[in-house]
C-alpha cells in the first residue's frame, strides 16, 4: 500500500506544534475572559 511510516521524530515534532497552538489559543480564551469580567464587575 501507499502508507508512508512516520518517524518517531516526526510525530513529536507534529504533536508538539499541536499543543503549542493549542496553549496559545487557552492563553488568548483565557485573557478575553478576565478582560469581560473586568468590565462587568
Amino acid at each position: 500500500m501507499g502508507v508512508k511510516a512516520v518517524s518517531i521524530h516526526e510525530q513529536v515534532m507534529e504533536n508538539t506544534k499541536r499543543l503549542t497552538l493549542r496553549a496559545q489559543q487557552i492563553a488568548l480564551q483565557l485573557e478575553k475572559a478576565r478582560t469581560e469580567r473586568k468590565l462587568t464587575v
